[in-house]
């Protein structure tokens, strides 16, 4: 059975960082594409609330290569505890599913 496509999304410290981690994704196959883009954070952390502004990263892929993925992101973030949520893509037209399949890499490909 095909492995489901999915989104996944990931908060960077930086422009460079998120840029580089969706650089490493998409030429190692681990992601078909990535879309960076500037937001405000509002969290708790260590007892307080922060607020800061942050690069969010959203990566197109399949369940089957995320955990390569996250491992690939940990390597790659400056943060002690990356956010790195993974949302399931519900409905896609037929040929932008088969376009993110065949951009992951083929052992991913519908063997998740």
């Amino acid at each position: 059975m095909a492995s489901k496509l999915i989104s996944v999304h990931v908060t960077c410290k930086t422009r460079k960082e998120a840029g580089k981690m969706a650089l490493a994704a998409v030429k190692e196959g681990l992601a078909a594409c990535a879309n960076v883009g500037k937001i405000e954070s509002i969290y708790w952390w260590r007892g307080k609330i922060q607020k800061h502004a942050e690069w969010e990263l959203s990566l197109k892929t399949t369940e089957g290569a995320f955990l390569d993925l996250e491992r690939r992101i940990r390597q790659l973030s400056s943060y002690s505890m990356p956010a790195i949520v993974a949302l399931p893509i519900m409905q896609s037209s037929k040929d932008y599913e088969k376009w993110v399949r065949g951009s992951v890499k083929l052992r991913f490909a519908g063997y998740g």
